[in-house]
């Protein structure tokens, strides 16, 4: 997740460039939300996405993407609590550098960074209320 600001914008849409403002390019896709959209239904259909793709081969990716959709379902249900959303990025911390192959650090990466750049999204008032 990247906060659209000057820099941001500024930012030639090549793998180095986007590694300075903190994120990858992955697949070269970008996904443009505004503040509208709830970043835990977004967490949670990307989440979803992972654990669709995951092969199922390593523990980290198999289990830690099972564990962050449960979690984050929990929080988009409004269920959010402070334990939770800190649960939710230990869970991404924790499998970052331990998966085999890509897709398992790639699950991790829009959670990590929602939660660190947008922490207002994640306070139990906030969490669960906006759907895209």
């Amino acid at each position: 997740m990247i906060l659209a600001d000057d820099k941001a914008l500024d930012t030639p849409m090549d793998y180095a460039s986007v590694r300075t403002l903190g994120a990858d390019l992955g697949s070269a896709s970008v996904i443009v939300i505004n503040d509208s959209v709830s970043l835990d239904w977004v967490i949670n259909k990307t989440i979803h996405f992972f654990k669709h793709e995951s092969c199922g081969k390593c523990t980290p990716c198999r289990e830690g993407t099972y564990w962050m959709l449960h979690l984050i379902e929990r929080i988009e249900r409004g269920e959010a609590t402070k334990e939770n959303v800190e649960l939710l990025h230990q869970v991404a911390k924790q499998m970052q550098n331990k998966c085999l192959c890509p897709l398992g650090e790639f699950s991790t990466m829009a959670v990590t960074t929602a939660i660190e750049r947008f922490p207002a999204d994640f306070t139990p008032s906030s969490a669960g209320g906006k759907h895209g």
